[in-house]
């Protein structure tokens, strides 16, 4: 296994502990095991115990806000890249070229 790979399995498994965590921070008082419940409940169509206003909490508001900020961060750093490959410069900002 080299570097890069291992360094990619390390950042995808903390990418999912700090989305169990930050699923749980919220008015809902939730827990990381309710939250865990609630994802399986809703993907395998296994029945837990977790109320049906969690689930809903959860599901419904909470992982769609939080996998949509992590789509709009990629995409934010892709573009970055993107900027500073066609300038070649490692320094470029949105401000470089005025589309700021």
């Amino acid at each position: 296994m080299t570097l890069y790979s291992r360094l990619l399995f390390l950042l995808s498994v903390l990418m999912i502990l700090i989305v169990l965590v930050f699923v749980t921070l919220g008015e809902a008082d939730i827990s990381i095991i309710e939250t865990i419940s609630a994802i399986v409940n809703k993907l395998f169509n296994i029945k837990t115990n977790v109320s049906l206003s969690k689930i809903v909490i959860v599901w419904d508001i909470r992982l769609p806000r939080i996998l949509s900020g992590i789509i709009i961060g990629s995409g934010l750093a892709v573009a970055g890249v993107i900027f500073q490959s066609i300038l070649r410069n490692p320094l470029a900002d949105p401000y470089t070229i005025g589309v700021s």
